[in-house]
């Protein structure tokens, strides 16, 4: 029998227990303390010296070349590399490989910083330049996985494609290993030097693959699944318009429900956005086609596109690529020219799993290392659909069950040989030819050639499903309607080719679609699109200042159309006799707006402080949600459409108090504000700006800015605002060809050529840019070194 001890003895014990813990704790905590000091002062070392270090010195366009390696190259024989003075190449060289391997070398000379931050993102190794707050980011990176398919496409290329690369990326590591400074901002990152590998390059075009409405998903997952749902099943029933009209394979005009921008919260005012438009020779002075393009993303230093020419035996053209991938985006060659717009398609979709579909998930421990900090262990869940994406830190508590993500960019598939092909093609049937294997990003390709014809097509491979509308965002894997039932081709979709008008144009449209199978439902509001015809149309004769006065346009269909709506509603209700004896200077600059987003326009600024006072009192009388209205306040193109369909369903006895009130606060809001570039700043930045401590320094320019969230002159802002906003996103490069000369050829980009920080050819194109000017890229050999003056030599 066991005695039990009384209750001084237990005391007793237990200090002395207490004693005995403390005094292994003590050491412990010694450990640890120091440990973390060291870190600490480890982490301060190393910042300060990021902190400390200064930005290079202005360099010359000859000073920079004379860094080029030109000795003991490993080509087949000399390549021929010339220079003008906008830091713009052009390749010769008697080999196809030569071709490639020094592609290669010009992009890293030109780019390669940007190209590594962009390698490492793809990787899900943000931390290792950023440090560990940006781990969750990483992880999710990694559970997206853009690289899964990169081995596999890379075996099934076909031997030129394969090769060719090889060859690019050989030209990036030879210039890595021939490396004298190492660009600033890969130092500042804490940026390694690394291999390139094929996959690499392969893994790269598979981020520009993104499907576009999974950052609608980021923006719609937070909401109530009532709000959520409410939100696509008005999507598929509002802003009733028609199809592009282009396409001739079936009817000219099907009517369709235009889906309004209402994804277009977390696609962040359309990104991947882009105008491409085409005229037959029929309606050119020339006789010729002539091709416009101007591509739409986030507005930066260095900009994400890159001007180059090219010529060996079997390629021959100039054009836009994106630095780290081989191959023209946009360009021409002798016969026939191109450009592309995102076509926004649903290449994806979101399944709830089971839990014997979990349980069978392999899981794949991952480290993610870190900058100025330690390792940290996460966990990959991979499904027999795709990844496990309720695994994301960020959006785990928008789900109450496991969901996993089935993408196509996850299946192998060939984009790099279309555009190689391309690049190489003399007609529209080698054209279409040449996209056979295309599968993603979903793109619409405009064609145009120099006897005068021009042509349109769907670039992407999409899955067949049964269901033509969204209903929700997550689908069972259990019910036959929501499994794919194979996949469309290029070839299985339509196309147009000479249509009546004797023009073509995309500007992420929807375009027409008799496939029976939905393309998405991600689409904008076709303000640019319906501009653009309408422009065209309404011209006899079209040739390169027309397109080009048509890229610069910053007219807003859309917005005009509701400010004469607000406008003609006032004066019926009597709301315009108040506004006008309370505010007569208001009065007159909001009725006389002309639609137009000019630097100095004042009627843009009253338009939009109305509309940002008028929308939340405006739509509390349609919707009961806060959420669905906070929602679609942030989405300024949504916010427009709402307001143009919802106007009539607003009694006058609201209307007029709320107008009134909103005219009020808009007078109050605008304040000392006079014109639309008072509040329209685009500011030129390096991507490095937005570093902590640092990012001072790599703000380099500032200037009052044109356009609108809707114009042809894209530049997007935050919201309907009379505040003070920086454009982050738009217009940043520019294309035109006119087929009739191989040398018609012109280009702008917002910033420069070059990424070497304080180069000379860094941001020399910004007061071309912001002039409407562009720079002239000859095709013919004789032209470019007639106007190329600069020539660097690769020798074997």
């Amino acid at each position: 029998m066991h005695k039990t001890p009384n209750a001084s003895s237990q005391t007793q014990n237990r200090t002395h227990h207490n004693h005995q813990q403390k005094r292994r704790l003590i050491p412990a905590i010694i450990i640890v303390s120091v440990t973390l000091l060291l870190s600490l002062i480890m982490v301060i070392t190393l910042f300060g010296c990021v902190l400390l270090r200064t930005l290079p010195e202005p360099t010359k366009i000859d000073e920079r070349l004379a860094v080029f390696p030109t000795s003991n190259v490993p080509v087949r024989d000399n390549v021929n590399i010339y220079w003008n003075e906008y830091s713009i190449p052009f390749i010769e060289a008697k080999h196809d490989d030569d071709l490639a391997f020094a592609l290669g070398m010009v992009n890293a000379h030109l780019r390669l910083g940007q190209m590594s931050v962009l390698r490492l993102v793809t990787q899900g190794r943000i931390s290792e330049m950023a440090g560990p707050f940006t781990r969750d980011i990483d992880h999710a990176l990694r559970i997206i996985d853009f690289g899964y398919a990169a081995a596999s496409i890379e075996e099934s290329l076909p031997e030129h494609s394969r090769r060719w690369l090889k060859e690019f990326v050989r030209g990036i590591n030879f210039y890595q290993e021939k490396l004298i400074v190492i660009p600033h901002d890969m130092e500042v990152m804490g940026i390694s030097l690394e291999p390139w590998r094929v996959r690499d390059v392969i893994t790269l075009g598979r981020l520009s693959a993104i499907d576009l409405h999974w950052l609608a998903w980021l923006k719609l997952l937070p909401l109530n699944p009532q709000d959520a749902n409410a939100m696509l099943r008005l999507m598929t029933n509002v802003n009733a318009g028609r199809e592009s009209p282009n396409y001739t394979d079936t009817t000219t005009s099907t009517i369709h429900y235009q889906l309004h921008q209402l994804l277009a919260l977390g696609v962040g005012h359309g990104r991947s956005g882009s105008n491409v438009m085409t005229v037959a020779g029929q309606k050119t002075v020339s006789g010729a086609a002539i091709i416009a393009s101007d591509p739409h993303v986030g507005v930066q230093l260095p900009p994400l596109w890159l001007i180059v020419g090219l010529k060996s035996p079997s390629y021959h053209a100039v054009g836009i690529t994106l630095p780290g991938l081989p191959v023209l985006i946009f360009g021409r060659n002798h016969d026939i020219a191109w450009g592309a717009t995102n076509m926004r398609s649903l290449n994806s979709d979101l399944y709830a799993l089971s839990p014997d579909e979990v349980n069978a998930s392999n899981v794949i421990p991952t480290t993610i290392s870190s900058r100025w900090w330690f390792d940290t262990s996460r966990i990959v869940r991979r499904s027999r659909l795709g990844p496990v994406i309720s695994d994301i830190p960020f959006i785990a508590d928008a789900f109450d069950n496991p969901v996993a993500l089935r993408w196509q960019g996850h299946d192998t598939s060939d984009e790099i040989s279309p555009f190689l092909d391309v690049m190489r093609a003399h007609n529209w049937n080698e054209f279409r030819a040449a996209f056979t294997p295309y599968a993603l990003p979903g793109s619409n390709i405009i064609y145009a050639d120099r006897r005068g014809n021009i042509g349109q097509l769907m670039a992407v491979t999409l899955p067949k499903r049964q269901w033509t509308k969204p209903e929700s965002l997550i689908h069972p894997t259990d019910s036959p309607e929501f499994q794919w039932l194979g996949l469309l081709k290029p070839n299985d979709l339509p196309t147009a080719y000479n249509p009546p008008a004797g023009f073509l144009s995309s500007s992420n449209n929807k375009p027409f679609n008799d496939a029976g199978t939905i393309i998405g439902y991600a689409f904008p509001p076709q303000d640019r699109h319906r501009r653009i015809s309408g422009l065209l149309a309404a011209q006899k004769t079209v040739d390169v200042k027309a397109l080009q006065a048509i890229q610069c346009d910053v007219y807003s269909l859309s917005d005009h159309h509701l400010n004469q709506l607000l406008v003609e509603r006032a004066r019926k209700c009597g709301a315009t006799k108040t506004i006008v004896d309370k505010h007569p200077e208001f009065q007159r600059q909001w009725s006389n707006w002309d639609g137009y987003y000019h630097s100095q326009s004042r009627g843009a600024v009253a338009f939009q402080a109305l509309v940002a006072a008028f929308a939340e009192p405006a739509l509390t009388t349609l919707f009961d949600s806060q959420e669905l209205r906070n929602a679609i306040i942030a989405s300024p193109e949504l916010l427009i459409q709402t307001l143009i369909q919802a106007l009539p369903d607003i009694p006058d006895e609201k209307f007029m108090p709320i107008l009134v009130h909103s005219a009020d606060e808009a007078v109050v809001a605008t304040g000392g504000v006079e014109k639309w570039g008072d509040i329209q700043v685009l500011k030129i930045n390096h991507f490095l700006a937005n570093t902590p401590y640092i990012g001072g320094r790599y703000r380099f320019a500032s200037f009052p800015y044109y356009g609108a969230n809707s114009t042809i002159q894209k530049s997007a802002r935050g919201g309907i605002t009379p505040a003070r906003q920086t454009v982050r996103y738009g217009a940043n490069a520019r294309h035109i060809s006119d087929l009739c000369d191989p040398d018609k050829n012109y280009f702008i980009l917002l910033g420069g050529q070059d990424g070497y920080i304080n180069s000379a050819g860094f941001m020399d194109q910004v007061p071309l840019w912001l002039d409407n000017q562009y720079i002239n890229v000859p095709l013919t050999i004789e032209n470019v070194r007639r106007n190329f003056t600069k020539l660097i030599i690769l020798h074997k």
